[in-house]
């Protein structure tokens, strides 16, 4: 696979790159105890936050130091905070084998976020992800989360505002793969080319499902505009806090800035 030759992009480099602006964030910043002990419950800046008692426990973010594409899930599962890790869970590692091992990669070459970093309960269909003012309120609030990254109980400042991705994939979510397996090759067609843009020198967000996808690509989501299943694989070149919370989309006009990769 190549690129369509009329795309001309340009990796930066992590010293020239500028900093995302900053969003809105309601708590005052500071640095959380992620020990282990309180990560099975939640930080204190997540006290006000919808989810506080709705949401289990809490994931950090995850970012090794090789960690060449990053992972951008809507929320962890509950054995994910059970295991205080992200994918840590039963559905994490297989997940973590079927997009990771078994496409020739290494754990430590994925870094993972969340949009929120405690686990919403799951029925039927999945995760049951919050809706109207709690998810706007919620997502807004975790964002406070984004410049800090957590391993094992040792917090310290990075996370996606110091990782910086640059292109920013649409995929499907775990829940819909799970739900329709012969989707999984096209996951895993997506994850490869992650990897390839990686190759090439960009840094590279993947977007698992309509929830992160929606904040940075809301027109997708849209009546009639056909939604992951037409988008996947679709990238655009962003930043991290340009993403578009539910209150800013309102007369949201198709972005021009989104591509194919052929």
């Amino acid at each position: 696979m190549a690129f369509n030759s009329k795309i001309s992009l340009k990796p930066q480099s992590r010293e020239s790159a500028k900093n995302p602006p900053a969003l809105k964030v309601i708590m005052p910043g500071y640095t959380p105890d992620w020990s282990p002990s309180t990560m099975a419950k939640k930080p204190k800046g997540c006290e006000f936050c919808p989810m506080h008692k709705k949401g289990a426990g809490f994931v950090g973010d995850e970012f090794p130091e090789e960690a060449r594409v990053l992972f951008v899930f809507a929320a962890p599962r509950p054995d994910d905070a059970v295991a205080q890790r992200p994918l840590g869970g039963a559905m994490g590692k297989w997940y973590a084998r079927a997009l990771i091992y078994e496409l020739g990669h290494k754990r430590s070459e994925v870094a993972i976020t969340h949009i929120l970093r405690c686990a919403p309960k799951t029925g039927k269909y999945g995760l049951e992800y919050p809706t109207g003012s709690t998810k706007t309120d919620a997502e807004k609030r975790c964002r406070q989360y984004d410049g800090l990254q957590s391993y094992e109980g040792v917090t310290k400042a990075g996370g996606v505002l110091a990782w910086r991705p640059e292109i920013f994939m649409l995929t499907f979510s775990p829940d819909q793969v799970k739900n329709g397996p012969a989707l999984v090759h096209l996951l895993k067609a997506d994850v490869r080319r992650a990897f390839q843009l990686a190759d090439k020198g960009y840094r590279v967000a993947l977007l698992f499902g309509p929830e992160p996808g929606g904040l940075f690509m809301p027109h997708v989501f849209q009546v009639g505009a056909g939604g992951i299943r037409s988008w996947r694989g679709h990238f655009k070149l962003t930043q991290w806090g340009e993403m578009k919370l539910e209150e800013e989309q309102k007369g949201f006009k198709k972005a021009s800035s989104w591509r194919r990769y052929n």
